[in-house]
């Protein structure tokens, strides 16, 4: 079980989390973020003379990915690593998370369409640390279908699904998983643009468990800078309790 829900886009211009529907300029693209979640897995004890169990209370990760534009077509690789990571039992340095191998393709780009159409395919190898709950129980794969309109103000959202080897937690089943994402994307000035996505995920053998329906709302700002790099910075907190959903990121 991977306690780190946080995956950036292979095209973050204009959502983070959310995949657009746009073609990019052909060539090589990459980037680098840095985030923190604070308790993204709890063990809520109903006794109330115990407290509550942090699992991963703290994780600090570095996310390097990078890829290749062929206009409509993209492919890329997401590796995280995570700098430190602790629980109640357990904390370590320098661990790797789970790779991503991703594949993008644009079939109606929204800027000559009313409606922009793509779809999204990932390939999730089990890379991680299983100790501290960083790592899926198999390999993994997700596909989503995209669809985005606009111009200068964007409105996007992403619906999909995605498969892991079956595994319980004290009576929660992950496996089989919907999975959608929303948000729209402000320009401020030339320069500057702002974004507010949902990432939501809900577990289909345990839709009825309060810790099956993960839900984030993140908040970004971005600024591009010359010569084709762009720095953004943003936090997220959570809208459900689910497993993964953290009490904050940034």
């Amino acid at each position: 079980l991977d306690a780190q829900r946080f995956e950036p886009n292979l095209h973050n211009r204009s959502f983070i989390v959310l995949s657009d529907a746009m073609e990019s300029q052909k060539g090589w693209m990459g980037s680098l973020t840095f985030n923190h979640a604070r308790n993204p897995l709890i063990y809520r004890v109903d006794q109330v003379d115990r407290t509550d169990i942090r699992v991963v209370g703290n994780v600090w990760t570095s996310d390097w990915m990078g890829g290749y534009t062929f206009g409509r077509w993209s492919v890329g690789a997401h590796m995280p690593l995570h700098l430190y990571a602790s629980g109640d039992n357990a904390s370590r340095f320098a661990l790797l998370g789970d790779m991503r191998l991703i594949g993008h393709y644009v079939l109606a780009d929204r800027r000559d369409s009313t409606v922009g159409w793509s779809t999204t395919a990932h390939l999730g190898l089990p890379t991680g640390n299983k100790e501290l709950w960083l790592r899926q129980s198999g390999p993994s794969g997700a596909m989503t279908v995209n669809a985005a309109s606009g111009e200068r103000i964007v409105g996007a959202a992403n619906l999909g699904v995605s498969i892991i080897k079956p595994v319980s937690l004290d009576g929660l089943d992950f496996g089989t998983a919907m999975t959608w994402r929303m948000g729209v994307h402000v320009p401020i000035q030339s320069r500057f643009w702002a974004s507010l996505e949902v990432d939501a995920e809900h577990h289909l053998a345990s839709l009825d468990h309060a810790g099956a329906n993960p839900v984030e709302l993140h908040g970004y700002g971005r600024m591009e800078i010359p010569d084709n790099w762009m720095l953004t910075i943003g936090g997220a907190t959570a809208i459900s309790k689910g497993i993964g959903a953290p009490e904050y990121s940034c």
